[in-house]
């Protein structure tokens, strides 16, 4: 497999899941991410093709018709019932030259439940249309409900993403801002499960369900996108228990 190392930001490193070259299974191929300057600002750019699974083509990503480049986070936040806020933020900027509206679904974030191995929200686009998905496995949660939030096409957006990490029944709540106006929000929500003991972060270019791509499109290659991220950054926003900003 592939792995861009030693990626850091504030408050998180982890590594690029990155499809290797053909010829060497550990050198990841060039282009599908990059940094550098772009628009006067330090930036992320993630590219993605049609057939990237990132451990190969007999990988579990394979098999199950996925898709990625993407960031993933291995500085995790712990969750506990007496967790404090924390805040997931980046800018992400799509260009319509580079990027082709299609479906099924791209995920561009994703909190993660690492024990339980499912993201509880992420950020996804089809057609057009952008969203935040709440993702809950307990009884009487939220699970599947996707609410449109605001994207800007050719311009930066800068997304906030506030967590209260808390475990069990109507203990969990977020807030999604968007060029810091609130754009979502649900409060005492049942989203992780009593058995959780981290979340961690993913950015960068996901696609699943590729196999209805190619029921749709037969013999057609998805498009390449393009993504470009910055100012990727994670901090707590008060201590734990302290119940107040």
């Amino acid at each position: 497999m592939a792995k861009i190392k030693n990626v850091s930001f504030p408050g998180m490193t982890g590594y690029i899941q990155v499809v290797s070259h053909p010829d060497d299974k550990k050198v990841p191929m060039p282009g599908r991410y990059q940094r550098g300057q772009f628009q006067g600002r330090q930036v992320e750019r993630f590219e993605l093709h049609s057939g990237d699974h990132w451990q190969g083509d007999k990988s579990s990503d394979a098999r199950n018709h996925r898709e990625r480049v993407e960031f993933r986070d291995e500085t995790m936040v712990e969750v506990s019932r007496r967790a404090g806020w924390f805040r997931q933020s980046w800018d992400i900027l799509i260009s319509s030259a580079e990027y082709t509206e299609m479906s099924p679904k791209q995920t561009h974030g994703q909190v993660f439940d690492e024990k339980n191995r499912y993201p509880i929200l992420f950020m996804r686009r089809e057609n057009g249309v952008q969203e935040i998905l709440v993702n809950s496995k307990i009884e009487g949660g939220p699970q599947g409900v996707r609410l449109p939030v605001p994207f800007d096409l050719d311009a930066w957006n800068w997304y906030a993403l506030d967590v209260l990490p808390r475990p069990g029944e109507n203990a969990a709540s977020f807030r999604l801002s968007h060029n810091s106006r609130l754009v979502a929000e649900m409060t005492n929500i049942s989203l992780i499960e009593d058995n959780a003991d981290y979340l961690y972060w993913k950015h960068g270019l996901y696609r699943s369900d590729m196999d209805q791509w190619e029921e749709a499109n037969p013999g057609v290659a998805a498009p390449t996108l393009a993504a470009y991220y910055s100012r990727v950054s994670r901090t707590p926003l008060y201590e734990r228990g302290s119940g107040s900003q």
